[in-house]
């Protein structure tokens, strides 16, 4: 029988070839959205020049589930998840710092308080991202049947979803990361829950018998991703 390959896969071929000559080592990382699209950008810009020959892929998870699972199949070769490993697994873990959610509302149309208490959310119109399944999961850990909610929009980007806040379609909790610039030019306020901060831990996950290759890359980014975040 003859073997037909796809032009996607000779070309990838073309591509592992050209590395191996140039002596270009791959690293492969997953991570949940809000880490890979506010905080590796800068950190894969800083390992890139202290490691001109490291070729980075950078793959967006909604579920910290996903990443550990490709981690265990050698699918990716370090992640970044918010939820707590199997202690027994073949994965190390190491907290990296955590960040808080915040409630938002508009602060440009002003119908909303400045405090509120989590019993009266149920009252309000929520925006959910859809896409990232472990900022709904942190929240539901602080308040109870928060995943029952009804929510007003169901959205699949955190950028759309601050478009609604902005213009008073209703309240949705984000990391504070993602909303520096919009608190900054006041078009969105925090809106304080009584006695409530939630905090979301981001951990770095990666195998105990990681590739030796890898080794001092994923150390590297271990020692300084703090100084970058």
């Amino acid at each position: 029988k003859y073997f037909s390959m796809s032009d996607k896969l000779i070309d990838e071929m073309k591509r592992e070839l050209k590395d191996r000559k140039n002596n270009v080592k791959k690293i492969k990382i997953s991570a949940v959205p809000t880490m890979c699209n506010y905080f590796l950008p800068c950190v894969i810009h800083h390992l890139k020049q202290h490691y001109p020959n490291i070729s980075v892929e950078l793959y967006s998870r909604s579920d910290s589930s996903i990443i550990e699972e490709e981690l265990r199949k050698e699918r990716c070769d370090i992640g970044f998840i918010s939820e707590e490993i199997n202690e027994n697994s073949n994965l190390a873990s190491k907290k990296i710092f955590e960040e808080e959610i915040v409630l938002v509302g508009s602060n440009i149309i002003k119908k909303y308080s400045n405090i509120i208490s989590a019993k009266d959310l149920d009252e309000y119109d929520l925006i959910n991202i859809s896409t990232e399944n472990e900022i709904t999961k942190t929240v539901s850990k602080y308040i109870n049947g928060y995943e029952d909610y009804k929510f007003t929009y169901n959205l699949e980007s955190i950028d759309a979803i601050k478009s609604c806040v902005i213009n008073g379609y209703g309240l949705a909790f984000l990391p504070y990361c993602t909303i520096k610039k919009e608190l900054y030019n006041k078009e969105i306020k925090i809106i304080n829950i009584n006695n409530l901060s939630i905090m979301q831990n981001i951990n770095l996950v990666k195998r105990k018998s990681q590739l030796t290759g890898l080794n001092r890359v994923v150390s590297y980014i271990e020692k300084n991703i703090l100084k970058f975040i």
